[in-house]
């Protein structure tokens, strides 16, 4: 565990926590794919990625603030798997703008056939109210220790042009764009950042 002040970053290893990343995840990301296609879902896929990868979360005492996710390699997470849960989920809901967004990241998957990076930071989320605080940032820095001490120097992250502040925070915290791609209408873009080990 750190501690940063009055915060304190700690592994998410609970399964009870699941239900409180499920609400923090749909408050955010209420317009996107994930954000619109059931508890079930979500509590799958967070499920996946505390068995398969990693979620760190801010706490002030024992209020999650915060949190992180990401994977040493994301071929772990079981692709087929995940999208078919996904399929049924869009498909359980019949949202004519969740399937658009399921056709979308399949068509990611065929643009980034030469991309060989596979650490992936998957997340950043924030309650509202406490962004601008620097949470954001020291959960990065947090995550990108976790990265180095795994050996791993270069990791990538996806994000939609639509939400501006997510490009803005990625370039302020060295990312560099490595890929813009129109997917059905919405634009993604994917960054990479490579890290330098301290001597």
């Amino acid at each position: 565990m750190a501690n940063t002040g009055e915060y304190q970053i700690r592994l998410i290893q609970n399964q009870d926590d699941i239900d409180t990343l499920v609400l923090m995840h749909k408050a955010v990301f209420s317009n996107v794919l994930s954000g619109q296609i059931g508890n079930g879902f979500l509590s799958y896929y967070y499920q996946l990625i505390i068995q398969k990868g990693f979620i760190y979360g801010c706490y002030n005492n024992d209020t999650l603030l915060a949190f992180i996710s990401g994977t040493l390699n994301e071929k772990e997470l079981g692709g087929i798997k995940f999208l078919g849960k996904a399929l049924w989920g869009v498909l359980t809901h019949l949202s004519a703008k969740s399937i658009a967004s399921l056709f979308r990241h399949i068509k990611r998957v065929y643009f980034l056939k030469d991309v060989t990076i596979n650490a992936e930071l998957l997340s950043i989320i924030v309650k509202e109210e406490l962004r601008g605080k620097g949470i954001g940032n020291k959960l990065l820095t947090h995550f990108e220790s976790h990265l180095l001490a795994n050996h791993i120097q270069t990791y990538k992250v996806f994000t939609d042009l639509k939400y501006s502040s997510g490009s803005s925070f990625y370039e302020k915290e060295g990312f560099k764009l490595y890929r813009e791609m129109n997917l059905l209408g919405l634009v993604t873009r994917l960054y990479i950042k490579k890290l330098s080990i301290k001597a």
